[in-house]
């Protein structure tokens, strides 16, 4: 929000409704709030030099500062609200990056802080790190020009992290650090953190992204047992996982009854929204009749995955169904092979379920089952299950 002219704007305004209720004059303002940000300092009032504020003051509104400063709310100043506005306008305009330029995504990085590095917060004895987060390079302004830095946000820590980007100074780049822990409030009620700053022995970032695209098969259960509210749900909840998909990722659906079928065979999502309408076609086409052969449903997705999906990308099975499988090969029989191809199922529970063989096929995959949930509830589980295939931890 910081690099967003018109987020800081509107933050700075909320900053100032909050501290300066009670003011008389423009003066009062800025004594108010020159303990906390140095922009309110005078030239001639902090060593070093914290800020200038008559000259920002005179750049801004056009009036000297000496000739404004003792104006209280009975006298008002020779200058409009649109003239402010307008002289902030320019001003953001002439020297703040656009938004996309400003930050940048470059994918799932992995960052490393280890046992040894010894970063400590405020409130955290030490931070210790190694996973892949979504990492942004971003383009910023400070008083000595232009700075760039990659950033990062664990939340399960609830830090976040900056890595200084100078490619020509070695002995720092990538390795000059800097972490906020939020878990005491979000800026800027959480901002002290004085042990936050270090530089380390080894670079904190890989910049080489490991894939954010998901080849992902959907398997649902059409049995006779599923007729009715679980039927609906399924294709409903089906359909709401194809909607969350991005373009680049793969998207397939096998159903199963007494046998299994290809509804739709995986398929690259682009941007013609094409394909994701013949998916949602396919899915509302799907109809109930005949005994539980969840091995084969589970196979026939694993085949696909094998014959058309990427290895580059992170490759998944949903599971929906009641679980109460009467047919065909056993689901023990398939799980060896997926567990061979890293590939984890996330089963969901519906109508009267057998839980127990649910658990046991995301358990023995590495995926997760979600009990019978209704339909409200459907949007969050896709959301939760979207965000682990992407290994991204916890949806943003």
């Amino acid at each position: 929000k910081k690099l967003n002219y018109t987020k800081a704007l509107e933050s700075a305004l909320e900053m100032h409704l909050k501290k300066n209720a009670d003011v008389t004059s423009l003066e009062d303002i800025r004594n108010k709030t020159k303990n906390t940000w140095f922009a309110y300092y005078k030239s001639d009032e902090h060593t070093p030099v914290y800020g200038h504020w008559e000259v920002k003051w005179s750049e801004a509104t056009g009036l000297n500062w000496s000739s404004s400063e003792g104006c209280n709310k009975d006298n008002r100043l020779e200058i409009t609200w649109s003239e402010v506005k307008g002289a902030l306008s320019n001003n953001a305009k002439g020297k703040w990056e656009k938004y996309d330029d400003a930050v940048q995504p470059v994918g799932n990085c992995r960052w490393v802080i280890n046992v040894d590095d010894e970063i400590e917060t405020d409130t955290k004895d030490r931070i210790i790190l190694d996973k892949y987060l979504p990492t942004y390079l971003i383009i910023a302004h400070n008083r000595n020009g232009q700075m760039k830095y990659y950033y990062a946000q664990d939340e399960d820590q609830n830090i976040e992290i900056w890595a200084y980007c100078n490619p020509d100074k070695g002995d720092y780049h990538l390795k000059s650090i800097f972490i906020r822990d939020y878990s005491t409030g979000r800026f800027p009620a959480g901002r002290n953190n004085d042990k936050a700053g270090d530089t380390l022995d080894h670079n904190v970032v890989d910049l080489n992204p490991i894939s954010n695209n998901v080849d992902v098969v959907l398997v649902i259960d059409r049995s006779g047992s599923m007729s009715g509210e679980p039927i609906s749900n399924a294709r409903n909840s089906a359909k709401q996982f194809i909607e969350l998909m991005e373009y680049g990722d793969k998207a397939g659906v096998v159903s199963f009854a007494t046998d299994a079928r290809y509804d739709y065979q995986l398929t690259t999502l682009t941007k013609e929204e094409k394909v994701k309408e013949d998916i949602l076609k396919k899915i509302d086409s799907i109809y109930v009749s005949g005994t539980t052969a969840i091995g084969e449903g589970l196979e026939y997705a694993l085949n696909d995955l094998l014959k058309s999906g990427d290895p580059n990308d992170n490759w998944a099975i949903v599971l929906l169904s009641d679980g109460c499988h009467n047919s065909g090969k056993h689901p023990d029989k398939v799980i060896p092979s997926i567990k061979d191809n890293n590939t984890p199922v996330y089963t969901i529970g519906l109508g009267s379920v057998d839980e127990a063989l649910m658990k046991h096929i995301s358990e023995q995959t590495g995926g997760e089952y979600y009990p019978t949930p209704t339909e409200k509830e459907l949007h969050k589980i896709y959301d939760k299950i979207a965000a682990k295939v992407r290994g991204l931890g916890t949806a943003s």
